[in-house]
């Protein structure tokens, strides 16, 4: 029984390390270094100059690229996941999980405004992809939330945390709006219409 704890929790630290990796990728490794590498590696990228190399090498650096884009979002969603499992696991959590797991999910959709922390100042950006996406995610955020407190309340009794829990399940949209707004005032870079 200790051994496959053990195991478990090596695979736990693990996966914690990946989730760290991916989420700092994006900050350490900036898109115009990869186009630099890529460049570096395959000088000819005209399509009648594509060697067997570029056609090897395109996949490889698709990949970054994407990871580049959406690295953060993944790597600190494994994050918050390890670390409400970590808070999640006793028997009597500190925290009940109907207000837990709601402040987890609204933790996440602010902290994907946190690569904004990298603009520089008085930059003028149009994050309309960040937008789009941290929309989608904060509305599928707010769904889950809302089913997860509801199913929770059906098996604990309804108190402060139930109804706690569906305020914290509601905040998602807004927390996605304010958060990029705060990194705009932070970081004093303006946001193009």
């Amino acid at each position: 029984m200790t051994t496959s704890r053990a195991i478990s929790g090596r695979r736990f630290i693990l996966l914690l390390i990946f989730g760290v990796l991916l989420a700092i990728f994006p900050i350490v490794v900036s898109s115009d270094t990869l186009i630099g590498m890529f460049e570096r590696i395959c000088p000819g990228s005209s399509a009648q100059d594509s060697s067997v190399l570029e056609m090897l090498l395109m996949p490889i650096f698709m990949f970054l690229c994407w990871l580049q884009g959406f690295g953060f979002m993944i790597g600190s969603g494994i994050c918050l996941w390890c670390f409400s499992r970590f808070l999640g696991l006793p028997e009597k959590p500190m925290v009940p999980r109907t207000v837990l797991i709601p402040l987890l999910c609204d933790a996440y959709v602010f902290a994907q405004a946190l690569p904004f922390l990298a603009v520089r100042r008085g930059a003028g950006i149009r994050p309309m992809g960040w937008v789009a996406f941290a929309l989608l995610l904060a509305l599928g955020m707010t769904v889950f939330e809302w089913f997860y407190v509801s199913r929770q309340s059906r098996m604990q009794p309804k108190g402060a945390s139930v109804v706690l829990g569906y305020v914290l399940s509601l905040l998602p949209i807004p927390i996605a709006m304010a958060s990029l707004r705060l990194m705009a005032a932070i970081k004093g870079f303006e946001l193009e219409q």
